[in-house]
Parts: C-alpha cells; structure tokens; sequence
C-alpha cells in the first residue's frame, strides 16, 4: 500500500519517519503536548466543581489527548501514513481546544478570574506552538508531493473517533443520588455536640447563627449552573429521618435543617461539622482513631479495644480501614487546594527507601520548608527516571501555582525528572548531605594517613566554612582555590572537593533565592516518621496500601496541631500556612472545607 501512495517520489518510510522525529525532537512536541493537557485539565478542574457536571466533549478531549501522545510515544504503531493522519488529527483538537476555553465560564466559589485568564493564554500560546511545529516542520516539506486522499485520512479518522469517543462516555450508574445528596450539603462549624439541640430548635438564633454566615464560608456546592449565588437563604424546616451519630459511649439523634437558595431555589441540608456526610460516627472519633494509627503508636486492634473500653464498640477491623482509605484516597494537593491553601512555589524533596525480602517501599516526598506542608508523597516499588516523572507529573497536576525552586540532595534521577517538567526550576543541594559525605570520606582519611582527631576536625572546618560562607560559584571557587592544606589533594578529600566545584551553582543557590533552604531537614524529620510507622504496620505493605497511608499520613499531618513542646506548639502546617479553622478540631477543619465531597 506505501509503494502504492508514494510510487511518484524517492522518499521511503524511513526518511519520512526520521524527519518527522527530528522535528518532534527540535521543537519539544511531546513536551508541549503534555502541558497543553495539564492545562487544559487545570482550566477544566478550575471552572467545574465536579466531574458530574463535565460536557461530553470536555470528558472526549482529555480522552484524546492522552490517547494521540501514546500513539506518537509508541514507534512500533506508526508508520508514515499514521503520521500524517494523526497531523490532521491534532490540528483539529487544537482548533476544538481554542473554541472550548473561550466557551468555560468559571463559577463564582472557585478561584478568581485572574488566574483563569493566565490558564487560558497559556493555552492559547500552546495551541499556537503546537500548530507551528507542523507548520514548520521538515516532514511538512515533502506534504505536498503526497495525495489527496492520504491528508482527508485524517479528517475521516478523527471524526470517526469522535463519535466513537463521545458515544462510549456515560455518566456512572446508580451515583447520581449519592453525588446529589453530598454536593447539596452545607458543613457549618459548630464543634460542641451538647448544645446542638438548642441551636437546631431556635429558628431566629438558627439563621443569625449559621445561615446569615453560609456565604463567609465560600464553599457553596450544588446550586444551578445559573445561580449566581448571592448567599441569601431560607429556612425550609427539618429533614423527614434525623441522623443518628455515634459518640464515644453514646448515640445522639440530631435534626437536620434545611434552607432553600433564593436565587435558584436548590433545597441544602446543613450539618454541623462534627457530622460527616458519610459516616455515621462522629468526626471526632474517627479523626483520633485514624491519627493515632498514622502519626502514633497504635495498631488497629488498639483502636478495636480503645471503643471496648467506652462501651461503644467497632465490630470489625474493616471499619477502621475503611475510614483509613476515606482520608487516605485523597491526594494531599487536591486537599490543600480545597480548602483554599496555594503554595509559596519552594520546596524541599526527598525520598525514602525500606528495604525487605522481596518487597520495595519507596516513597517521594515533597514538602513546603516554611508551613510544613506535605503537598505529595508518591509510591512506588522501583525507581528510575521515569517512575519519578510520572509521580512528579501526578503533582503538579494537581496545583495552580508554580513550582520556583526545590532543595534536594544530589540524586541525578530525581534531579532531572524535575528539570524535564519544570523549565526554568531552581534547584538547590542539601549541605548536610555534601557535609556528611565529606566527614565520610574524613574517617576514611585518618585510618589510611593516621592523623588526629584534631587534624580531622579542623580539616571538616575548612570545607564547612567553604560550603556555608560562599555566595556563590565565583566566590566558592575562589575559597577552594585558597585551601593550602596538603590533606586536600588525597584522592578521598579530593573527590569531595571536586563535586563541590561541580555543583556550586546548586550549593549556592539559596543566596539567589530566599526560598530555597540550605538542607531537607524539614522532609527529612517528616520521613523519618514514615518510615517508622510503616515498619510497625506490616498489613499494609501493599501497594494500595501503602499510597493510602502514605496519602492519610501527609493529610493528618498537615491538619494535626504540633504537641506542647514543639517550636510550633499547638499550630499545625495548615494554620502555618493561614489556613481558617474556626477553632475546630482538626478534622473538623478538615470537614468544613468539604475535602470529602
């Protein structure tokens, strides 16, 4: 069929596929693809509220994206003609793509129109690239010399997938009174249980109360894709079945009230926050009984005997895994993001690896120096390049803001899977790393050469006083030029010395920008941690698992308060950050800001 098309030319399909590969490579194509997609998924999350209201088109066009940059990533499909038809192909998404953004109208509770129109004019500059490179790409050259037929092949196989694409996708089955029944629920803080009665049964201190304030909240769900949203209400009485919520020793019976938008007359249930939408035990409960498993000592057969004691017991296991998976199935940047947290743009990462009998545990951690915040903590059971892209790619996903600069130890992997995702990205290496390499390489030093301990100290001196006192590349390297001591040119010193030099710019980068740290201490301490409880708790060395503790354990941790003691005492991560709490208990914050929707 190839000798048939191409009999009045001398290219053959291994020159047509080289130039087409030559120029993906020179303009970055792939690259801009999957950014394109990011921001496109970004706008999306950004201007709906929920899946459930996604146009079958939007729910195609992420489809297709993902679909045609596999088809390009896979050589072994492709041949010459493909090329061409998926050419066409793209310049019809992108050309969908331009006509859609101008078409999504962000709703009022979600973030502002200003960072709506940066999303958008990145995308706009995307499509634009994207359309130049097959504008101007050499496989472009030699289009001309091929038939008719072969460039309306695209137009026929992307209109053919389209149908086929937009007529597979469905709403789920048997979910939409679930989804319906927790969108059209307020959460209101209100902590104390014992004067709950009162509050419910008063209606004029009800609405001065609670409903007058339902707007301060701005986390209103549910209404009509007209509503406008004012915040005005009405009280429209009680729910026919009250909830019944189990306490520790008791179950309490509490009524529910309902108000109706003014605007576009959706009916709302408002439940105090230390009621869950889902559960039928209290909050609190559960929150003290997850914690304890993820940031304490406890097993689950100690928070099985913890309920026996109160006179209130949980029947199974099952139960407290399923309140584990509930927090745990939430990644920690959907969670910030919900509750209205944006990130400074710095970050320290770093990874840790347990090591058994035929079982991997690796964890990728990335938290932010000055809050505390664990914004992603990835899984995964081996480790390359790759592995790390995609957990990096799972991140930043899920934010809007831009990653600045990270502080890291020197692991190439790691390195260069944040330089391939984030051009332009500051990086910067732990000196406690470099300094314990270097002291190290010292202990090695003295049993060969036979020095003192006082030598050996003040040699470690000299390299720390380099490493911490320079402001940068020039400057370092002029102060190693300066160091005159013998024990400098051993090839162990030496090595170290070398690397310094090699990586100057990294070492010195936080005198650039303020926001990168001199070390990880901050992810290091927090994976210590991890690690430790993860050791304890061996039925979860899964990798299912092991994500949804991994994910419960950053969530608690960036909502638990720090204990009496600590040098943020009685604050947690989320209020380091100026996160709102209402003097709530933490998962009650947590509650409000409707992370479990």
């Amino acid at each position: 069929m190839n000798n048939c098309l191409y009999n009045n030319t001398e290219l053959d399909n291994n020159q047509i596929n080289s130039y087409f590969e030559e120029s993906l490579k020179d303009n970055n194509f792939l690259r801009t693809l999957t950014q394109l997609n990011k921001a496109f998924n970004r706008l999306v999350r950004q201007s709906y509220d929920f899946e459930s209201k996604y146009a079958k088109r939007i729910k195609w066009l992420k489809q297709l994206l993902i679909f045609v940059k596999e088809l390009f990533r896979d050589k072994k499909l492709l041949n010459d003609i493909f090329y061409i038809v998926l050419s066409e192909c793209i310049k019809r998404i992108v050309h969908i793509i331009k006509n859609l953004i101008k078409k999504i109208k962000p709703t009022e509770s979600r973030r502002s129109n200003k960072k709506q129109s940066k999303i958008r004019r990145s995308i706009n500059s995307m499509t634009n690239a994207i359309e130049g490179y097959l504008k101007d790409s050499k496989f472009n050259q030699y289009s001309y010399i091929l038939p008719a037929e072969l460039k309306e092949a695209g137009a026929l196989f992307f209109k053919y997938f389209f149908n086929l694409r937009i007529n597979a996708i469905e709403e789920p089955k048997n979910t939409e009174k679930r989804i319906r029944r927790g969108i059209q629920t307020y959460i209101f803080p209100w902590p104390n249980p014992k004067n709950y009665g009162d509050l419910v049964n008063d209606k004029e201190r009800f609405k001065k109360e609670v409903v007058d304030k339902l707007f301060d909240y701005k986390h209103a769900t549910g209404h009509a894709c007209t509503c406008t949203n004012t915040g005005k209400y009405s009280l429209k009485g009680f729910r026919s079945d009250p909830r019944k919520v189990i306490f520790i020793g008791k179950t309490l019976e509490c009524k529910i009230r309902m108000v109706k938008c003014d605007c576009c007359g959706k009916l709302f249930s408002l439940l105090p926050s230390f009621i869950s939408r889902e559960k039928h035990y209290s909050i609190g409960l559960i929150g003290e009984a997850i914690k304890g498993i993820a940031l304490g000592t406890k097993s689950l057969q100690d928070v099985l005997d913890e309920t026996v004691l109160h006179h209130n017991p949980i029947k199974s296991k099952q139960t407290v895994l399923n309140w584990l998976k509930w927090i745990g199935s939430i990644h920690p940047a959907d969670v910030l993001s919900k509750a209205g947290i944006t990130g400074s743009g710095y970050f320290q990462e770093d990874e840790a690896f347990t090591k058994e009998p035929d079982l991997r545990t690796y964890v990728f951690t990335i938290v932010d120096p000055k809050t505390h915040l664990v914004w992603h903590m990835g899984y995964l059971d081996h480790v390359d390049e790759k592995t790390l892209c995609e957990s990096l790619e799972e991140f930043l996903s899920k934010i809007s803001f831009k990653v600045i600069g990270v502080t890291k130890d020197k692991w190439a992997p790691a390195t260069k899977a944040f330089k391939s995702l984030n051009e332009g990205i500051w990086i910067g290496y732990c000196h406690r790393h470099c300094l314990v390499n270097f002291e190290k390489a010292l202990l090695k030093y003295q049993i060969e050469s036979g020095c003192s301990d006082t030598k050996r100290k003040e040699l470690y001196e000299q390299f720390s006083a380099i490493l911490n006192g320079s402001t940068n590349k020039v400057n370092l390297e002029i102060r190693v030029r300066g160091l005159k001591d013998e024990a400098f040119n051993h090839p162990l010193l030496k090595k170290r010395v070398d690397e310094l030099l090699e990586n100057a710019v990294h070492y010195t980068s936080h005198n650039k920008k303020s926001g990168i740290t001199k070390t990880t201490s901050i992810v290091d301490n927090f994976l210590k941690k991890a690690k430790e409880r993860l050791n304890k708790i061996r039925c979860f060395r899964d990798p299912e698992w092991a994500k949804i503790f991994y994910n419960a354990m950053a969530n608690i941790r960036n909502f638990v308060p720090y204990k009496p003691g600590a040098k943020n005492a009685h604050k947690s991560p989320f209020m380091l950050a100026n996160g709102k709490i209402f003097g709530l208990h933490w998962i009650e914050v947590m509650n409000l800001h409707n992370v479990f929707i």
